[in-house]
């Protein structure tokens, strides 16, 4: 019955075996017991420790043609799966979903969203998605920060402009900037020819103890 199929798919949740998982999801559809929010939970979040975005985002669909309670753990579960197989648009497409839902963003939500952007190449887009967060009043962590001063180093016209704006945006929240924050942003006064700007940086790190390297 239901109960037993969510004991064990709960128990390979926490052994991390998503072959096993969608095996026992698959005998729970042909014995067609019912599937409820927390087989459905368990099952998306094995695919998504396990990177199965492909998997993570079929259960997902499951979910919400069954109309299932949906929360934002398990939006955010499908969303790091995608994220992680460099699936930007899909992780925008289920964030557009939270919205429409009228789902709670969080730091988690964010981070990935704008991750998902900066290490697909997404720039610009990181960049925006950034700037809509803050917006909305979001608390963004320092992986939201790092990635989109690192969209804004990397984009096209002022890019020093917008990395410094968002280094010092970060300096102002009291995170602790580190060496991908800084180098990124030196990076991109250095591109822009602000060497002044980029030496006040290179000395706040110096000032707050933040290790550095060759390259900064």
């Amino acid at each position: 019955d239901t109960i037993t199929f969510n004991a064990a798919i709960i128990a390979c949740e926490k052994s991390a075996s998503w072959e096993k998982t969608l095996q026992l999801f698959g005998m729970l559809v042909q014995s067609e017991a019912e599937s409820n929010v927390i087989t459905l939970g368990a099952a998306i979040s094995v695919c998504a420790r396990g990177g199965r975005w492909e998997n993570a985002v079929q259960l997902f669909g499951a979910m919400a043609e069954s109309k299932l309670e949906l929360d934002s753990t398990t939006v955010d579960a499908v969303m790091s799966a995608c994220e992680k197989g460099g699936r930007w648009e899909k992780v925008l497409q289920l964030f557009s979903f939270m919205q429409r839902h009228r789902m709670e963003s969080n730091t988690i939500t964010c981070g990935t969203a704008i991750s998902a952007c900066e290490r697909s190449g997404q720039w610009d887009k990181a960049v925006h998605f950034f700037n809509v967060m803050l917006q909305c009043v979001v608390e963004l962590g320092m992986a939201s920060f790092s990635a989109a001063i690192t969209s804004s180093e990397k984009s096209g016209s002022c890019s020093w402009e917008k990395a410094l704006q968002i280094f010092n945006v970060m300096v102002q929240t009291e995170l602790e900037a580190n060496i991908t924050t800084c180098s990124a942003a030196i990076s991109a006064c250095e591109k822009g020819g602000e060497w002044e700007k980029a030496l006040q940086i290179f000395h706040l790190m110096v000032q707050d103890k933040v290790e550095t390297d060759t390259v900064t």
